[in-house]
């Protein structure tokens, strides 16, 4: 299984730092002194929602994650089971990233005196402290998520395509939730949705995962 990790790994530090790349032109974007107005205040909403952006742009990249790699990780010996462990530790590994993204947005701009904490979005100010554990399992949602429809669309477009539909309405969703938890105090029939909804998605994804890499055959 550490073969197949080290294998899934150099699919994924690509994406990672363009993530890191992208977190740190908004962050820029948002203290520099001197931009026009428009340019600082779309910087600024950017960086506002991003823990809307994090589980978003991640379940993007995983869309290749198990669709491009499981064929050629097979041909090189790779067990399915191990396969399967070796995606679930990348996910994991996606979760952690994406939170201590989100941690580092919060905080460093604060704690370098770029920004002062009222600047900051209610969205980006209140998602770790009102969400806490949820926000981690939002991210593995997605990231389930884009594993799935990534397998779907090489099996079938006009499948792939509906669940690309509904991944967003998915995404959408969870833009809703965390502004109505930013608007109203985190409510707790808003908490329950964004912990009922994504444990659903990561479950629903997490069999199917198992059973279509069980089922899978090497072409």
């Amino acid at each position: 299984m550490r073969r197949t990790v080290r294998f899934l790994w150099r699919f994924t530090w690509p994406n990672w730092l363009i993530l890191w790349c992208m977190a740190a032109l908004i962050v820029l974007g948002s203290v520099t002194p001197g931009l026009p107005e428009q340019a600082a205040r779309m910087f600024a909403n950017y960086l506002g929602i991003f823990p809307v952006m994090i589980p978003m742009l991640l379940m993007m990249v995983c869309f290749g994650l198990c669709s491009a790699t499981f064929q050629l990780a097979a041909s090189f010996g790779a067990r399915r089971r191990d396969y399967f462990l070796g995606v679930q530790i990348i996910l994991v590994l996606d979760v952690l990233m994406g939170y201590g993204m989100l941690f580092l947005l919060k905080n460093i701009p604060v704690s370098l005196m770029w920004v002062r904490t009222n600047e900051l979005g209610p969205m980006l100010k209140g998602a770790l402290e009102w969400m806490g554990w949820r926000y981690p399992l939002m991210i593995f949602s997605h990231v389930v998520l884009g594993c799935v429809v990534g397998l779907v669309l090489s099996r079938s477009k006009v499948l792939g395509g509906i669940l690309t539909v509904l991944s967003a309405v998915y995404c959408v969703a969870g833009f809703l939730g965390l502004t109505l938890a930013a608007l109203f105090g985190n409510p707790e029939w808003v908490r329950t949705v964004l912990t009922v909804l994504p444990a659903l998605i990561a479950i629903g994804g997490e069999i199917y995962l198992w059973r279509n890499v069980r089922r899978s055959t090497v072409v």
